[in-house]
């Protein structure tokens, strides 16, 4: 059900940052892109847990990659934090539900 899908969305976005953290620590050791560009990519594997700050940081990085992307520079080890650049920003993950939810239903809970 909706709790069950909910979960499953949430741990897929976890595994997408943890995936784009590892391919900007991977651009960070291998020193692409311009002075610029690394050092917004360190300020945001400091930051991006921060909800505010990983939003700033994220922009400012979209649009130096941009520029980089549409120049057809973009280095092969930036290229998937390009793909990626929706979770620049720490995204915020809401799940509506029912009381239902709380209820251990099928495990002597109400149904």
């Amino acid at each position: 059900d909706n709790a069950e899908y909910g979960l499953g969305m949430v741990l897929s976005v976890n595994q997408r940052r943890l995936h784009v953290t590892k391919c900007v620590e991977a651009a960070i050791q291998a020193r692409v892109g311009s002075a610029e560009v690394q050092s917004a990519l360190v300020q945001w594997l400091e930051k991006k847990d921060d909800k505010e700050i990983s939003q700033v940081v994220g922009d400012r990085l979209q649009g130096l990659l941009k520029l980089e992307a549409d120049a057809k520079a973009l280095p092969a080890e930036l290229k998937e934090v390009w793909r990626l650049r929706d979770l620049l920003a720490r995204p915020s993950m809401w799940m509506m539900g029912g009381d239902g939810w709380s209820n251990d239903i099928g495990f002597g809970g109400i149904d």
